[in-house]
């Protein structure tokens, strides 16, 4: 049974996981068949040196959210973090359970959450202009207790994290932005930061002004660093010294400015084992797989939502990508047209090959006592 024009996209759609599906869909009825039935999407793909299509499965792996963000895939819990961003709550999904559990914040938004190295339910979260460091026992879903670091961007009220990552050596690289109260973002009142240590916590600037801080991460070898002002559509590269944390010569690796077919926004970014950088775009269906040395786009994924936010590389084998995705700017009408909007996605066929990422690096001296 064919049934892709009802969800307004050119997919087959097949048949599996009725639960799920169910959960997923219901409510929704114009999609009343797809409600009876669980499905997977088979998307086009294109590579660089073949016009033949291969087939790559694109199937949701949890119910709709508002707003997706900041995916972290934990191999040892074979888990997925990610974050509802202005529900300002963290969620853990178990692969091998298929459930989820969450802990909400008090304030506005969640920027990022990452673990930290050898302690066991221990994060450091970014929330509005705070850093926070949350013990969180996910497997028994406690309340968990939070302890204040620090705060950033002093002056600037408004200001809430956005999007980071932990570099080789355990630091936290983190951006901001300006958000005003209709959720829209003021031109250059972000920064990035480069932030280590515990309660006795460094706070440095590394770049600055940026509108929307955004993707970031390193290449293998960690003498490049990559990241994105979503503002410039474009993805950046510096070369990065590991030991001081300096950057510098600044050069452009893809602008979609030169794309006329690509709408949107470059949003979160990570990197394969490859040396392959893998961005979402925001507003434009799409996930891009780039050469980080020489630019070239050598994939586009077609993702059955509109607002694709970010993406990590996890699965058994570090195999599969988990696509973060948003349904916070779509109308009504649009939801019915976009059911699986907020969803977070598994690809899989697409031949990636990822490694853990890092966690933070809280200094074995170190104690909070603070709390806010």
């Amino acid at each position: 049974m064919d049934v892709s024009s009802s969800v307004g996209h050119n997919y087959k759609v097949f048949f599996q996981n009725r639960d799920t599906v169910n959960s997923i869909l219901s409510g929704f009825a114009m999609n009343k068949k797809l409600a009876e039935y669980g499905f997977h999407y088979i998307s086009q793909c294109f590579g660089r040196k073949s016009s033949l299509a291969s087939q790559l499965l694109i199937e949701p792996v949890t119910s709709p959210i508002q707003h997706g963000e900041g995916p972290f895939w934990d191999s040892k819990t074979q888990s997925l973090y990610f974050l509802d961003t202005f529900k300002a709550t963290l969620l853990k999904w178990k692969k091998s359970k298929n459930n989820i559990v969450s802990h909400q914040f008090d304030g506005d938004s969640i920027g990022l959450v990452v673990p930290v190295k050898n302690r066991k339910n221990t994060f450091i979260v970014c929330r509005d202009r705070y850093i926070n460091l949350l013990s969180w026992d996910s497997a028994n879903n406690n309340t968990g207790t939070i302890k204040h670091l620090t705060y950033v961007d002093h002056s600037q009220e408004n200001n809430q994290f956005n999007d980071g990552k932990v570099d080789a050596n355990g630091r936290l690289w983190a951006g901001t932005l300006t958000r005003n109260k209709d959720l829209s973002v003021g031109k250059d009142g972000g920064l990035l930061y480069m932030i280590k240590g515990g309660c006795g916590i460094t706070v440095e600037k590394k770049l600055s002004p940026l509108t929307i801080s955004n993707g970031i991460t390193w290449s293998n070898d960690n003498k490049k660093i990559f990241h994105i002002d979503s503002a410039t559509r474009r993805v950046d590269s510096y070369d990065f010294n590991l030991l001081s944390g300096n950057m510098d010569n600044q050069q452009t690796i893809l602008d979609l400015d030169n794309y006329a077919d690509i709408k949107g926004i470059p949003d979160g970014m990570t990197i394969d084992a490859d040396d392959n950088l893998w961005v979402a775009v925001f507003g434009g269906k799409l996930v891009l797989k780039v050469n980080s040395t020489s630019g070239e786009l050598i994939q586009r994924i077609e993702m059955p939502v509109t607002y694709v936010t970010s993406l990590a590389i996890g699965g058994d084998n570090l195999d599969v990508l988990y696509v973060t995705t948003s349904r916070l700017h779509l109308t009504q009408d649009q939801i019915l047209q976009e059911p699986l909007a907020g969803s977070v996605f598994a690809i899989q066929g697409v031949g990636v090959r990822g490694y853990s990422p890092h966690r933070y690096r809280l200094y074995s001296n170190t104690i909070c006592n603070k709390k806010h």
